[in-house]
C-alpha cells in the first residue's frame, strides 16, 4: 500500500502533460532534466526555470565594458533619463537590474533577506565602489520605459575596476544573459587587452551581442571608420555587429548611432527560440559530458581492479620457485639425516658375547658350557659425543638450515606483502585523484561528485580491505606452517638423535637378550643405515611433512590457491560494485540521448 501511494504521488508530481508546440518541448524536456533520479542540482534547476520566462517575459541585455568606458551613460540615453550615476571612478558598484514598471523606483535587497524600497535618486549611495557594500546582495531600478517592456537590462560593474571581485561578478552574469551590450572607448578599442576578456564571451551569446564604440564625437569620420575597420576585422567575430555611438551627439539631437542599438533591440526578440534551442542544446551536451567523464572515472576504477588481479598473477607466478624450494628444503632434512646416521653406524662393533646353556647327555647331571658368539655392539655414547656433545658441526648445519628456512619463509612473507603494496598503491592513487574531485561546472549534480568523493575517500573499506585479509590470512598461515617446522625438527633435532640412539641400542639389547635366552628361537639385530635412517626420520616428524612439501598438495600450492580463490572472489565482487555505478550513469546518458526534439521548428 505504502508503495503504491508513493508510485501515485510519484506521478502525480513528476508525469505532467504539456502543451503543444515548440515552448511545450522545452518545457518537458526540463521538467525530464529535473527528474530526482538525475540528481539535478540546485544551479541546474535554477537554470532550467529561466526557460518558462525566457518565452514571454523581457531579455535580458548584459551591459558590458571597462569601467568609465560609457555603459551607464549610454543607458541613460538609451532609456531617457538620469537613472544611472556616472563619474570618472567606477560607481556601479554592484550589479544593477534594470526593469519596467510604471513608475521609477528603486528596490534593495540585502544579504540578510530584508528588502528596501527607495527613490532612485538613493541609486547613487548604493552603488559607489568607494562605499562599504558588502551588506548589498541585488540592485533594482524600475522604470517606465517601452524598451523595459521587452528588455532587461543588467548593469555591471565593469572589467578592469579595482575589484577582482567585479570582473568575476560581471562574468557571472554572462550565464544568465540573453546578450550583450559590449560598450568600449572607441579610441581604445580591439587592444590585445580587451580582445582577451571578450574571447570569455560563451559562444551562444555571439549572435545576440553587438558591440558599441562610444564616444565617437571626439573622433572625425574617416578616423571613425578606420576604427570600425580595424575593430571589425579584429573582434567582428564575436558580435553580431559592431557600431559606433556617441550618447553627448544623441541627447543634443543629433545622429549618436543609436539606431542600430534599438534595431538590435527590437529584431532580438525573433531569436528567441533558436537561443532556447542553442542554450538547451549547450545544458545536454555538458550533462552528457558530465556522465561520459563519470563512466570512464568508473571504467578507470574497474581497470585498476582487472589490474589488481594481473598484479597478484605476477605473485602466483612464483610459485614453481617456491615449490622447487620446498623440495629441496625436504630434501636437505633426509640429506642432515644421512649424515647423522653415518656417524651411528660408525658406532657400530661387533664384540665377543658369552652365555651358558646346559650340557645335553644322560650323564652330564647339572654341568653347563659356555657359548662364546660375535654380537652387535652400539656404543650410543660415542656417537652422541661425536654428534651433540663434542662437536658443533652438526648444530652448525642445523643452524644454518634454520637461517635458510627463516629466510626463505620472509622472502615469501616479503613478496605476498609487496604484491598487496603494488596493488593498494594503484587503489590509492584512485583516491588521491578523486577523494577532493569538485565539479567543474556548477550545473552539474552535486550528489554524483559527493557518491565519487565517498567512493574514493572510502576505498581502504570498499575494496582494499578484503584483499588485505587474504594477504594477512595467507602470511599468517605461512608463518604457523614454518612455525611448526621449526618446533618439530629444527629445535627437535637434538631430542630425535638422541631418542634414535636409544631407540637402536635398546633394541640391539633386547635381541641380545632374547638370544641368549634362546640361541634358536631368537636372532641378533644388527642394525642397518636404513634402520637408523627411518628411526630419525620419523623422529623428525620428516614424513609426517611429506605432503606438506612435496605433490600438489604442498602446503604452499594450497595456501596459494587459497590466496587465488580470495583474491578473484574480492576483485569480482569489487566489479560487481562499480559494474553497478557505471551502469547507472550509463542509464542516465541513455535518457539524456533520447532527450530531443521532435520537429524542427
Amino acid at each position: 500500500m505504502l508503495l503504491k501511494n508513493f508510485i501515485k504521488e510519484y506521478k502525480e508530481k513528476f508525469s505532467q502533460n504539456f502543451k503543444s508546440g515548440f515552448w511545450g518541448e522545452i518545457e518537458a524536456i526540463c521538467e525530464t532534466l529535473k527528474d530526482p533520479t538525475f540528481h539535478p542540482s540546485m544551479r541546474l534547476k535554477a537554470i532550467l526555470s529561466e526557460f518558462s520566462a525566457l518565452e514571454n517575459e523581457p531579455l535580458k541585455i548584459a551591459v558590458i565594458g571597462q569601467f568609465s568606458s560609457g555603459k551607464s551613460t549610454l543607458l541613460n540615453t538609451l532609456l531617457k533619463s538620469e537613472i544611472l550615476p556616472t563619474g570618472v571612478v567606477p560607481v556601479t558598484a554592484k550589479v544593477t537590474y534594470i526593469k519596467y514598471a510604471p513608475h521609477e523606483f528603486l528596490n534593495v535587497i540585502y544579504s540578510d533577506g530584508r528588502s528596501e524600497i527607495l527613490g532612485v535618486s538613493e541609486l547613487g549611495n548604493f552603488v559607489d565602489q568607494r562605499k562599504d557594500l558588502q551588506k548589498i546582495k541585488s540592485i533594482t531600478i524600475y522604470s517606465s520605459n517601452e524598451i523595459l517592456k521587452y528588455i532587461t537590462f543588467i548593469d555591471t560593474p565593469g572589467l578592469n575596476s579595482r575589484s577582482s571581485a567585479d570582473t568575476k561578478e560581471t562574468l557571472r552574469i554572462l550565464k544568465e544573459a540573453f546578450g550583450v551590450l559590449w560598450i568600449s572607448l572607441i579610441d581604445n578599442a580591439a587592444r590585445a587587452s580587451e580582445k582577451a576578456q571578450i574571447e570569455l564571451l560563451p559562444s551562444i551569446l555571439r549572435k545576440n551581442s553587438i558591440m558599441l564604440l562610444s564616444q565617437k564625437d571626439k573622433l572625425k569620420d574617416d578616423e571613425i571608420l578606420r576604427v570600425l575597420e580595424h575593430s571589425n576585422k579584429t573582434l567582428g567575430k564575436y558580435f553580431s555587429k559592431i557600431s559606433a555611438v556617441s550618447s553627448k551627439l544623441e541627447k543634443s539631437g543629433m545622429d549618436g548611432g543609436f539606431t542600430p542599438i534599438k534595431e538590435f533591440l527590437k529584431n532580438i526578440q525573433k531569436s528567441r527560440q533558436n537561443y532556447a534551442k542553442m542554450k538547451l542544446g549547450e545544458i545536454l551536451e555538458a550533462l552528457k559530458s558530465e556522465r561520459e567523464n563519470y563512466i570512464k572515472i568508473y571504467e578507470n576504477l574497474q581497470n585498476i581492479i582487472e589490474n589488481n588481479a594481473e598484479i597478484f598473477t605476477s605473485f602466483e607466478q612464483n610459485l614453481s620457485a617456491y615449490s622447487a624450494d620446498f623440495e629441496k628444503f625436504y630434501a636437505r632434512i633426509k640429506e642432515m639425516s644421512n649424515n647423522i646416521c653415518e656417524i651411528f653406524m660408525n658406532s657400530v662393533k661387533s664384540k665377543t658375547e658369552s652365555y651358558f646353556r646346559k650340557k645335553k647327555g644322560f650323564f652330564t647331571g647339572e654341568n653347563f658350557e659356555k657359548i662364546d658368539f660375535e654380537a652387535p655392539e652400539f656404543n650410543k655414547d660415542e656417537a652422541l659425543s661425536k654428534l651433540i656433545y663434542d662437536d658443533n658441526k652438526l648444530s652448525d648445519n642445523f643452524r644454518s638450515f634454520k637461517n635458510a628456512l627463516t629466510k626463505f619463509e620472509n622472502s615469501i612473507i616479503f613478496d605476498a606483502n609487496s604484491t598487496y603494496l603494488k596493488m593498494q598503491n594503484e587503489m590509492m592513487l584512485f583516491k588521491g585523484r578523486y577523494e577532493s574531485f569538485t565539479r567543474d561546472n556548477e550545473m552539474f549534480s552535486i550528489e554524483e561528485s559527493s557518491q565519487l568523493n565517498k567512493i574514493a575517500g572510502e576505498v581502504y573499506e570498499l575494496f582494499l580491505k578484503n584483499y588485505e585479509i587474504e594477504f594477512f590470512e595467507f602470511c599468517q598461515k605461512t608463518r604457523l606452517f614454518f612455525e611448526k617446522i621449526l618446533i618439530k625438527i629444527i629445535t627437535n633435532y637434538e631430542n630425535a638423535i638422541i631418542l634414535t640412539a636409544d631407540f637402536i641400542s635398546n633394541k640391539i639389547q633386547k635381541s641380545l637378550s632374547d638370544y641368549k635366552s634362546d640361541s634358536l628361537a631368537y636372532s641378533l639385530y644388527y642394525p642397518k643405515f636404513d634402520d637408523f635412517n627411518n628411526a630419525l626420520l620419523n623422529n623428525l616428524h620428516y614424513y609426517e611433512f611429506e605432503n606438506d612439501f612435496l605433490g600438489n598438495g604442498a602446503f604452499i600450492k594450497r595456501a596459494v590457491k587459497d590466496l587465488k580463490d580470495g583474491i578473484l572472489t574480492a576483485s569480482e565482487n569489487n566489479q560487481k560494485y562499480v559494474n553497478k555505478l557505471k551502469i547507472a550513469q550509463e542509464n542516465a546518458l541513455f535518457r539524456l540521448n533520447k532527450l530531443k526534439f521532435k520537429q524542427e521548428f
